[in-house]
């Protein structure tokens, strides 16, 4: 067992359609579904890949869970270091049988959470992030009596109070670093010959740049909120080399100082909450800038684990002291 930085990050949960809170609804649904296998959602074409909480429980005030992700018949690589060897060897194995257990299965991924009222702390892992628990918790929560239909459950970030102060200030322009992949497409285009007036069919290219990635996704939300749609891609005039193109987009506010920072902040931290890069930046009329990553609240602890598992009590102590150093701070208030 080693000590090892571990990061915490906390959300606020704003449920569309009720006035329950989630951790009220949270363990009500978990009492009704005691067993894991009640609550296991399936994924994956053939229902192969599934996620579940696996464990819940209270510490204190707070209501403390585990979510795992993992693939039904999955196999594990390791591979064998022989500082000597020409080749490393590699070999698939099987998970170990565990005692009372009719099937074993490797883990993609754990998250442990701890909710209380509406604020959500959580410690993510690379294959389990703050998105795939908004989508279990959507699912769970349909399985509740008495769960209104069309509720919704949204976990959406809460900036530091320092951050939020930005908001009374007036924001000139937002900055997206925009990853793009790029497709070449053939397609036939009529051509005419001069002399003879003929017309034939030429195979012409054209390139389509495809945009993706995670920062196109965040502009989409944006866009897609205020009723606005952006295109699947982008054709370009045939010169255009797709090695040879970068692209950067820039939204700027139309209106003048009574334009506050606060409303577009609000919608970009929205769209943004569940990308953990710089994938935009803020530009404030008196030269100051934000970056994407300011809108988060998260702190790194420390603690022991055994590889990179962190021990399950010392994760509660840290979710508990983080939560009270919100109240404290007033980055969070106990009313909400």
């Amino acid at each position: 067992m080693e000590k090892k930085n571990k990061e915490l990050h906390y959300k606020r949960a704003v449920i569309h359609g009720t006035k329950s809170t989630l951790q009220h609804a949270l363990d009500g649904v978990l009492k009704e579904h005691k067993l894991p296998q009640n609550r296991l959602e399936k994924l994956g074409l053939n229902g192969d890949e599934g996620r579940v909480i696996v464990h819940e429980h209270h510490h204190k005030a707070i209501l403390c869970a585990t979510l795992t992700t993992y693939e039904k018949g999955a196999l594990q690589p390791i591979m064998g270091i022989a500082p000597k060897a020409a080749d490393w060897p590699i070999k698939l194995v099987e998970p170990p049988k565990l005692p009372g257990a009719n099937e074993t299965e490797f883990l993609d991924g754990f998250l442990f959470l701890g909710v209380w009222k509406n604020h959500i702390i959580f410690l993510p892992s690379r294959s389990c992030t703050s998105e795939h628990l908004e989508d279990y918790l959507n699912c769970l929560l349909q399985k509740k009596s008495n769960w209104p239909q069309g509720a919704l459950v949204s976990l959406d970030d809460r900036p530091p109070k320092e951050i939020r102060q930005k908001k009374f200030e007036h924001v000139k322009t937002m900055t997206f670093n925009t990853t793009l992949g790029s497709s070449l497409v053939e397609s036939q285009q009529p051509a005419v010959t001069a002399k003879t007036k003929e017309v034939t069919h030429t195979m012409i290219k054209t390139v389509h740049f495809k945009p993706a990635g995670a920062s196109w996704k965040a502009l989409k939300n944006f866009v897609g909120i205020f009723g606005g749609k952006l295109p699947e891609d982008i054709l370009l005039d045939s010169d255009f080399d797709p090695n040879d193109v970068n692209v950067k987009v820039e939204v700027s506010c139309a209106k003048r100082k009574l334009e506050k920072a606060g409303p577009i902040m609000d919608v970009m931290a929205n769209a943004l909450r569940h990308v953990e890069t710089d994938l935009v930046k803020f530009k404030f009329e008196d030269g100051t800038e934000l970056k994407g990553s300011d809108l988060k609240t998260k702190k790194p602890f420390r603690m022991d684990c055994t590889g990179s598992m962190p021990v399950p009590q010392q994760v509660d102590k840290a979710i508990e002291t983080y939560l009270q150093e919100l109240l404290d701070r007033g980055t969070i208030a106990a009313d909400e």
